[in-house]
């Protein structure tokens, strides 16, 4: 798919999103501290996308969620019934869910390339060494 494409999806759900929160984009720009020229950008076929934490920021401000503001896909609202809680809100994004860095967003790209086996085993790998004591790892050098 052609990135003028994606970013025009994107572009058009923050947009809508935008619009059904009854914000225009100065209000917007100012409840993110940011110019209302970064919102136009996010908001252009051929302007740019949202860093992972702006898109993060945006979910939460316009009250959907981050995987349909970002891909699309998923329920558009973040509000909606829990078992548990009997309806309250749901948080449009949960941080720790999503990389924290480039190494991690690498790691996850990585991952999503293996077959089943191999995932399997990374995984095992992963969860032995995290269950270390953290006096037992390795020092690790700098990136």
């Amino acid at each position: 798919m052609a990135h003028g494409s994606l970013q025009k999806r994107i572009a058009l759900r923050i947009r809508s999103a935008r619009q059904a929160a009854r914000l225009t984009q100065s209000e917007l720009a100012a409840a993110l501290a940011l110019s209302r020229s970064a919102v136009a950008q996010w908001e252009s076929a051929s302007g740019s996308a949202p860093s992972t934490a702006s898109f993060a920021r945006l979910a939460t401000t316009l009250g959907c969620t981050f995987e349909w503001l970002a891909t699309g896909h998923g329920p558009r609202s973040a509000a909606h019934p829990t078992a548990t809680d009997g309806g309250d809100d749901v948080p449009a994004v949960c941080h720790r869910h999503f990389a924290h860095n480039d190494e991690e967003e690498r790691m996850i790209e990585a991952f999503r390339a293996l077959d089943d086996f191999d995932r399997a085993a990374v995984m095992t790998l992963t969860e032995t060494l995290s269950a270390r004591p953290q006096r037992a790892r390795r020092a690790r050098p700098p990136p």
